[in-house]
């Protein structure tokens, strides 16, 4: 029971924590600058964040977006939902059927 226990505390310790795709996954990272970029210019002096999770469709080698949801504040999702387009395809450089983004407003 103790080496159990044990293996499964460094087996859950062992993977970097990490808010959202962006670090890893350059398609992720893509996205999220431009879409952190529309919403900063959008909302100034505002407080509130939005986590995204994408949905992609795999096509030879681009990716798809199939579906855009949102957790946070609904104004920022809102924003967010309406800037990234249903059906839009991207370049990836490894396949992932899932993104998700932090995305922040204001400082």
């Amino acid at each position: 029971m103790r080496c159990t226990v044990t293996f499964v505390l460094l087996f859950m310790f062992s993977h970097p924590l990490t808010a959202d795709d962006s670090d890893i996954n350059p398609l992720a990272k893509k996205l999220k600058t431009k879409l952190q970029t529309k919403v900063d210019n959008k909302f100034d002096r505002y407080q509130g964040y939005c986590d995204v999770m994408i949905e992609m469709k795999h096509k030879g080698k681009k990716a798809a977006v199939k579906r855009v949801r949102g957790s946070g504040d609904k104004s920022v999702c809102r924003y967010i939902k309406s800037n990234l387009k249903v059906g839009k395809t991207y370049r990836y450089a490894y396949p992932e059927k899932y993104i998700r983004l932090h995305i922040t407003t204001g400082n």
